[in-house]
């Protein structure tokens, strides 16, 4: 099973005790952030393209690419890249059975014929992910300073 998500640990040997007063969140936050936004535009480009053959979906009216947003965490210790598709703006559409999540059919594909595609947010992490995990590294030496 391929796995949709990466697990940063960072740690340095001799600073198990180090004082709340020492630690800068701001840098993290920004760099956590900074992840997210480039794993965000990665996943874009790849479902962007007209006639695309990498096996993910075409580009149509651009909705989709356009509904990839960066969540951050409570404290700012994480971020997740996610589609937030809106609702529908009619209420004749109200019915929840009626309703689907898009990428989610496009992803797993469905019964009556449409094959699924490939997961190009986590095809996006994992390319973006020694570049993720460099940019972590530098805002940890950077908040212990």
């Amino acid at each position: 099973m391929k796995s949709t998500g990466i697990q940063a640990k960072l740690g340095f040997d001799g600073y198990e005790n180090i004082s709340q007063m020492l630690f800068k969140r701001g840098p993290m936050r920004k760099a956590f952030r900074d992840a997210g936004r480039m794993v965000a535009k990665a996943s874009r480009k790849k479902i962007a393209k007209r006639g695309n053959g990498g096996g993910y979906p075409n580009r149509q009216t651009g909705r989709m690419a356009k509904s990839i947003k960066v969540r951050l965490g409570s404290g700012g210790f994480y971020a997740k890249v996610q589609h937030q598709m809106p609702t529908p703006a009619s209420k004749w559409n109200a019915d929840p059975r009626k309703q689907g999540f898009y990428p989610a059919f496009l992803h797993y594909g469905t019964k009556r014929g449409l094959r699924s595609r490939g997961n190009w947010i986590a095809d996006a992490l994992t390319e973006q992910e020694g570049a993720v995990m460099q940019r972590l590294r530098a805002s940890l030496n950077e908040a212990l300073k």
